[in-house]
């Protein structure tokens, strides 16, 4: 019995010795591939090593033969993005910062200075909503509601050099609506024009008169400021435009066209033809096209309001590459 028992300790000792054994020699050959993974530029000539746990199996084994980490097949390599298709064409990526307050449906939007106006209505009080907030969007500076009677949809706005430009439209798009000539620092209503249709957005294009966009993006019409009717015709019948703009005396339009992409249109404002079309790839971080809401320019930059209810996106894009006279063509220069 004290024989047994004295082999029994000698096995149990031999074992042990050769654990210890085993992580000492782990740990002097741990530091050589940590350096290694650190200058991996740095040749060096490696030193010979015992072989490892898995060249004695691999011996032993001839199954196991040829598998090895260090002929493992690399990861197939990640696709690469067009950046075109991430955004607008000829607009860099964009700066995305959400405004810290709900609006409950968005439908226009105008820069000016430090100051924003975003232009919605909230249909369960049928009222139409306009609020003025800071640039960063942290703060409500003043908040007006507008209906009148069935007319409470407030729609894509402009600031013009007295007035600041918005449609009052129905739920009924065919039911005759309003331009609303406001205030721009009491947003108080100073001039009205009517029109023979709901308006989903509108922008003065010169001195004399505005170009608006009917609900239903078929028909464009220009009016003179006191509200006489100047143009009608029809639109880019692939598109509807949601709001728009005035950069170098053309006329800029944002929406979405019928193959469910965005676009930015450029259009001659005195015949209210297509001269330039970007096509609009980017979504904002809750899915919506770039372009299906509110859009301005701010004479650097184009803003772009996609989102609505709690928290929405504000998203900011500049150009890409080359001046702004070779991005928006301009038929009022030589």
């Amino acid at each position: 019995m004290n024989r047994r028992s004295c082999l029994v300790q000698l096995v149990f000792f031999i074992l042990i010795m050769i654990v210890i054994a085993t992580a000492i020699q782990r740990c002097r050959t741990r530091p050589a591939l940590v350096q290694s993974a650190l200058s991996p530029s740095r040749s060096s000539t490696p030193s010979a090593q015992a072989p490892s746990l898995l060249g004695r199996l691999q011996a032993a084994l001839p199954f196991l033969q040829g598998r090895s980490p260090e002929t493992a097949a690399s990861p197939t390599p990640t696709p690469t993005l067009d950046l075109e298709h991430m955004g607008i064409k000829g607009l860099g990526l964009p700066v995305v910062q959400p405004l810290l307050f709900e609006i409950p449906k968005v439908r226009g939007l105008e820069v000016a200075g430090e100051t924003l106006y975003i232009a919605g209505y909230d249909g369960d009080r049928k009222l139409g909503l306009l609020y003025q907030t800071n640039r960063e969007g942290r703060a409500i500076l003043q908040m007006r509601t507008y209906a009148q009677g069935a007319l409470y949809r407030l729609g894509g706005l402009h600031l013009g050099p007295e007035r600041l430009w918005v449609p009052l439209s129905a739920e009924d798009e065919a039911q005759a609506g309003l331009i609303l000539g406001l205030d721009p620092l009491y947003l108080t209503v100073a001039q009205t024009v009517q029109t023979p249709e709901g308006i989903r957005a509108v922008a003065q294009v010169d001195a004399h008169s505005l170009v608006g966009v009917n609900e239903a993006g078929d028909t464009l019409y220009r009016w003179a400021l006191d509200g006489t009717l100047l143009k009608k015709t029809s639109a880019p019948a692939d598109i509807q435009y949601k709001d728009m703009d005035v950069i170098r005396g053309s006329l800029i339009a944002a929406g979405k066209t019928n193959d469910r992409l965005g676009a930015l249109d450029v259009l001659d404002p005195a015949t209210l033809s297509l001269l330039v079309r970007y096509p609009c790839y980017g979504r904002s971080p809750a899915g919506e096209l770039v372009t299906s809401r509110g859009f301005a320019f701010d004479g650097e930059r184009f803003y772009f309001l996609p989102e609505q209810g709690k928290f929405p996106s504000l998203m900011t894009y500049e150009l890409a590459q080359g001046t702004l006279a070779d991005y928006i063509p301009s038929t009022a220069e030589p």
